[in-house]
């Protein structure tokens, strides 16, 4: 396969990139507006009682709603770093809102809790992806000060590394160019590149890095290494911290091979396994990416339950490997002026949660008569062996 690898500087960009650059000389009025329009709406359904009806709604069908985090870093740090923005909360941030949660909330540890029982509260999990080594430094602390249970989804061919993600690397581009290259361009550089197979994606890599003259980043800012190492793991899953599988080397699935797939999923369940001395049954898909057959290897290999990156909540009719979430990052939890916003917070989860949810159910209403259809004909109703969308 030929592979666009076409360097980023100078006047060849990739094709679709080059039309963000005259708006984005703007950006910072621009996405100060944007952020002040958004305050203004959300405050709105805030007082009008939406957040409220939506909870209610929430709570009563029994419904959890998983939080997704990645990264939890030190304010100082975060201000001074390179990171995709799309998986970071500063500390601060993240202690506020495990305040807030255990305030008004109940946060329940995964495994223990399923839905379908209505509760007084409504229901919350905290689940991390890749298994940073911040999650152990910064994120760790905070929960067990407010007593919130962790679910932590890490890669054991990763763990204790010295390198980062390869999304890590892409980022070193923009900090490294001086700001020539931008963030936007990065992001999308990367959503091109998760398209990838792993050896595709690796020569890629390389070729950008060396053709805009920038080196491998150097190890991190903490301690050296980027994940949890083994030792963090054991001592975590001692301490109220619940820990599931994110495949071995955090491949995106669906770029893959069937073999390599059910390699990439059996490995990482059997090294857990032997870690942490107990059975491995959560597992969390990199990405967010599935389909029906990762699905079915998932399930053959044991796990009891499969979360993806799919918006909604987690309801009885939900299939058990193909649970949604809620992703949470700095940006879409704080006002205008960076500080920790409750409303902004529900607005993210617990509205926009339920909107997914209602236009599911939207949807599998308008998709019944079809369905009807299909059960007059065996053959046909015997392909769609698969459990429905979650519904109401």
């Amino acid at each position: 396969m030929d592979m666009p690898v076409t360097p980023i500087l100078g006047p060849e960009r990739p094709t679709g990139l080059s039309r963000f650059y005259s708006s984005m000389r703007r950006w910072p009025f621009s996405i100060k507006m944007h952020l002040w329009a958004q305050q203004l709406f959300v405050y709105s359904l805030y007082v009008c009682g939406a957040f409220w009806w939506a909870k209610r709604s929430l709570r009563k069908n029994g419904s959890v709603v998983v939080l997704t985090f990645h990264r939890v870093l030190q304010d100082s740090v975060f201000e001074n770093s390179s990171v995709l923005r799309g998986v970071v909360v500063r500390e601060n941030s993240f202690r506020e809102l495990a305040e807030y949660v255990a305030k008004y909330y109940e946060a329940i540890k995964i495994g223990q809790n399923l839905p379908g029982r209505p509760a007084d509260r409504l229901r919350v999990a905290f689940t991390f992806d890749d298994g940073w080594a911040d999650n152990y430094a910064v994120a760790l602390p905070i929960a067990k000060r407010f007593q919130i249970p962790l679910t932590i989804f890490v890669c054991p061919g990763l763990i204790g590394s010295d390198e980062p993600f390869w999304p890590e690397r892409m980022t070193s581009l923009s900090a490294k160019s001086g700001g020539v290259i931008l963030k936007r361009e990065i992001d999308e550089l990367i959503e091109i590149l998760k398209k990838y197979s792993p050896e595709e994606r690796e020569e890629a890599i390389k070729e950008l890095l060396k053709s805009n003259g920038v080196e491998q980043p150097e190890p991190g800012h903490l301690g050296g290494k980027w994940t949890l190492s083994w030792e963090e793991i054991v001592e975590m899953n001692q301490s109220n911290v619940t820990f599931g599988s994110h495949t071995q080397t955090h491949q995106i699935l669906t770029t893959l091979h069937s073999p390599r797939i059910q390699s990439e999923i059996g490995l990482s369940k059997a090294a857990l396994e032997h870690a942490l001395g107990t059975s491995c049954e959560l597992f969390a898909y990199p990405n967010g990416n599935w389909n029906p057959m990762i699905r079915d290897l998932v399930a053959a290999e044991g796990f009891k339950l499969a979360f993806t990156t799919e918006r909604g909540a987690w309801t009885p009719s939900c299939d058990p490997l193909a649970i949604p979430r809620a992703n949470v990052y700095e940006g879409n939890i704080v006002r205008a002026n960076g500080t920790f916003s409750a409303p902004m917070f529900e607005y993210t989860t617990f509205w926009k949660v339920w909107l997914a949810m209602k236009r599911k159910n939207s949807k599998s209403r308008q998709a019944e008569p079809v369905a009807a259809t299909r059960s007059a004909n065996p053959q046909s109703a015997s392909n769609e062996s698969h459990l429905p969308a979650c519904q109401d």
